[in-house]
């Protein structure tokens, strides 16, 4: 299964490993996401956002270390690729994994139960209650459908500044290594 180009655990799940001055020893669980770095990055170099008119996400890392394990943390993630058919999304929340791809059913998944991603419960009545739950909560965060709109949008005119789809394939490295004999 190639892993990186969707919202499973194999591909958001990276474990984080900080070192330096003040940072004891030991291991946490609380879940975490790339929106805890800008305050981190604040909180080490000890420089306060003073921009309140901004409302920005995310808690320094420094301060979830030094706290008790936060299971019930919602971690937020997302994906866009050029071509992708659909933008995903993706809500972590104590056991609950929600992944929302635009245009598509939902999944639902219980980390604590399948770990492995494996059964789907989105479709199942039992889990209806928390399959709107973690809807309610994507939308509080963003609204997905304008999301991605906007992402296809601005991708479309990244190709065409490459002067179209064929010549923006031909701009940079290619996507995969060519097999042997096979030129890139």
């Amino acid at each position: 299964m190639w892993g990186k180009s969707n919202l499973y655990q194999e591909s958001v799940a990276i474990p984080l490993i900080m070192a330096g001055p003040g940072v004891s020893c030991g291991i946490t669980e609380t879940p975490v996401s790339l929106v805890d770095a800008y305050p981190t990055i604040l909180d080490a170099v000890g420089v306060q956002d003073d921009d309140q008119s901004v409302s920005r996400p995310g808690t320094s890392l420094f301060g979830l270390a030094r706290t008790a394990v936060d299971n019930e943390r919602t971690v937020f993630s997302e994906y866009h690729a050029v071509a992708a058919e659909s933008g995903g999304f993706m809500l972590r929340k104590g056991r609950w994994k929600y992944h929302y791809y635009v245009g598509f059913q939902p999944e639902l998944f219980d980390l604590d139960e399948d770990p492995e991603e494996i059964s789907d419960l989105a479709s199942d009545p039992a889990f209806a209650p928390i399959v709107n739950e973690m809807h309610m909560a994507l939308l509080s965060i963003c609204d997905p459908e304008h999301i991605d709109k906007a992402a296809k949008r601005a991708q479309a005119a990244l190709v065409e500044s490459f002067g179209g789809r064929e010549a923006a394939r031909k701009v940079g490295a290619p996507g995969a290594t060519p097999p042997p004999g096979q030129e890139s």
